[in-house]
């Protein structure tokens, strides 16, 4: 675990104090990282409640993972090639080589790909699987504002689930259909051009690109 200090002010109060941020969290702090409880802080002034959240990164070093959480209103060609500065050369080069490495930029993401590759599951299929249910939701419920759906598999579910995230936060969760994963995991994810398969940023724009479709594209006009 590596921490620094840094500065917030408080929602509340507006005033000004320091806390300490976790920079690289290890399979230790599992728990606090998934419930974001390392993000929050108690301001010292007015006792409020702080949600302060931060560029991190979450290593598994018994399944080889890394998972980086970067700010996304900080502009970086590479911000994983600069996080892996702070490593000496040796870690880099195992980190690089032998690690599955992803980008995420919130906190719900970052406890998403944790629960993926403990689950030992392939976050490209997941990604694909969310696209498709979530069409098919919001075809089933023109009036369900869904807005993204989330991989979930706490301590004492049975089955894996996607928690349904609306305009007014979460509430219900689907079921995981295991045909569904099988079927694109041994058909679609084979078929995927190499460079699909090797970027650190898997996510719904990434599922989209997957399934070459442009969400944001202009329809043509006749």
């Amino acid at each position: 675990m590596k921490t620094e200090i840094i500065q917030y002010a408080c929602h509340q109060c507006g005033k000004i104090h320091e806390m300490p941020a976790i920079r690289i969290a290890d399979e230790t702090m599992k728990n606090e990282v998934l419930h974001t409880e390392i993000f929050q802080t108690r301001c010292p002034s007015c006792n409020a409640e702080n949600a302060i959240y931060y560029p991190m990164a979450y290593i598994s070093r018994t399944d080889r993972y890394l998972i980086q959480l970067v700010n996304p209103s900080e502009e970086s060609a590479d911000p994983v090639s600069e996080f892996l500065e702070e490593f000496d050369p040796e870690e880099k080069e195992e980190l690089l080589k032998n690690y599955e490495i992803r980008t995420v930029i919130n906190s719900n993401q970052l406890a998403e790909k944790i629960m993926i590759f403990d689950q030992q599951r392939d976050d490209h299929v997941i990604e694909l699987c969310k696209v498709i249910l979530k069409g098919s939701l919001m075809n089933q419920y023109p009036g369900l504002k869904v807005k993204n759906l989330y991989y979930s598999f706490l301590a004492g579910q049975k089955e894996a689930q996607l928690s349904i995230e609306t305009d007014d936060g979460f509430g219900q969760a689907l079921q995981l259909p295991e045909e569904l994963y099988e079927g694109i995991l041994s058909d679609a994810i084979p078929k995927l051009p190499e460079k699909l398969r090797h970027t650190r940023e898997v996510d719904e724009d990434w599922a989209f690109a997957a399934m070459g479709y442009d969400p944001y594209a202009k329809p043509s006009q006749s």
